[in-house]
């Protein structure tokens, strides 16, 4: 049986059945609000005079469950995840990509701490592991909440360059304090420093600690890199810029040019991880080949590579129209409110905190060629715009005596 295929499948019958009103004449939210977006668009494009190249943003529904169930940290999903903040006591919540399905990942009572408003969250590769940031005495302090125990299991000053391993056994970062690669192993919840005191390179001494390097962890290619800060870099321009060691013993393998210039101060990883992104063009490399440009993505998120987007500092999802689609926008983007208990308009939604992606482990293998569209209303054609048009111009003549 193909377990990923059969949710696909599964999820896009549920979200059929929900946009099509389970066969009835009453149209659902979602497809009312689809359709008001639609007109809303058209009005302005066509009688207001806005600018044509504006993006189509049909709106997203939210609904949160008064008793919302809690999320299992191993649930088999039929799409990828989203992670928010959202109330006074900034709950950190999870639900299908599409604003489906919404479910409790955390409470600040059983975290015992107030999750800081930003919304930084980060889920581990296995899905166990949730890194989030909360409020301390000064500033906000890192956490790693263990969604199975629900305990934490590490608690930090600041977590730069956080990454888990593959199998979830590590958890790599770096402090506010030293700035310097630390290791902790989440089982035992011992943590040890990455690198040795002193690094001697082709007769040169390196000294990690406070020398405001990065690191990338390479597990594909069991490769552990500490990029020599500016400073170093600049005084020895002709020199590599990376140090590189085995990961599975740390054996120091010398001094290459492992990364792209633009990752040696720092990057951050896709929601699939098999990419990595550096720099403010969003330049996107493969881990396995990380000196080989992907792309430069339009945003900072990679869903699907030229399919799907996201804005991580915000709550809207971007979908570009592939070949063979017959929709009239090259893109689209999904805004996400929250429409609360009694509700009656748009000014009443809320937005939720900024969001965070999660590719589920059940969804990785071949999630290149998932297609995301079915879980989502589809760009509009052109026969549904002029369908609009023409009805709202009907209406305008008649309103105006037929001028």
């Amino acid at each position: 049986m193909d377990t990923k295929r059969n949710f696909a499948l599964i999820g896009a019958l549920l979200f059929t059945l929900i946009t099509a009103g389970c066969g009835s004449d009453t149209k659902t939210e979602a497809e009312r609000l689809y359709n008001f977006n639609l007109d809303i668009f058209v009005k302005w494009t066509e009688f207001k005079g806005r600018d044509k190249n504006r993006i189509f943003a049909p709106l997203i529904p939210i609904t949160i469950p008064e008793k919302p169930v809690l999320d299992k940290w191993d649930q088999l999903y039929s799409q990828p995840q989203i992670m928010f903040h959202y109330g006074k006591d900034s709950t950190i919540y999870i639900m299908n990509m599409n604003g489906t399905d919404v479910r409790l990942l955390l409470h600040r009572d059983e975290l015992g701490k107030l999750p800081a408003s930003t919304g930084f969250t980060q889920r581990s590769n296995t899905g166990r592991y949730l890194l989030l940031k909360y409020y301390a005495m000064a500033g906000t302090n890192c956490a790693v909440f263990d969604l199975k125990n629900r305990e934490i299991v590490s608690d930090t000053d600041e977590c730069f360059g956080a990454q888990f391993s593959q199998d979830d056994r590590y958890f790599y970062y770096m402090d506010y304090h030293e700035f310097y690669p630390h290791r902790m192993d989440l089982g035992t919840q011992v943590t040890t420093d990455v690198l040795p005191n002193e690094i001697e390179v082709d007769g040169e001494v390196f000294y990690p600690e406070g020398a405001s390097g990065s690191f990338f962890v390479d597990a594909a290619n069991e490769r552990f890199v500490w990029s020599l800060s500016s400073d170093i870099a600049r005084k020895q321009p002709d020199l590599p810029r990376t140090v590189v060691f085995r990961l599975s013993d740390m054996k120091l393998l010398g001094r290459q040019e492992y990364l792209p210039e633009n990752c040696e101060g720092g990057n951050t990883y896709h929601m699939d991880k098999r990419y990595f992104v550096c720099g403010r063009d969003y330049a996107t490399y493969r881990v396995s080949e990380p000196m080989t440009l992907v792309e430069n993505a339009p945003y900072d998120e990679m869903i699907q590579r030229g399919k799907w987007y996201m804005d991580s500092d915000g709550s809207k999802v971007y979908r570009y129209k592939q070949p063979g689609e017959s929709g009239m926008f090259d893109k689209i983007k999904y805004n996400y409110r929250i429409i609360l208990k009694g509700s009656k308009d748009y000014a009443d939604y809320k937005l939720p905190g900024k969001f965070s992606a999660y590719l589920p482990p059940n969804l990785a293998d071949d999630f290149d060629n998932m297609d995301l569209g079915v879980f989502f209303p589809a760009i509009p054609t052109q026969a549904q715009y002029q369908e609009s048009y023409q009805r709202q111009l009907k209406e305008r003549k008649e309103a105006n005596n037929g001028k």
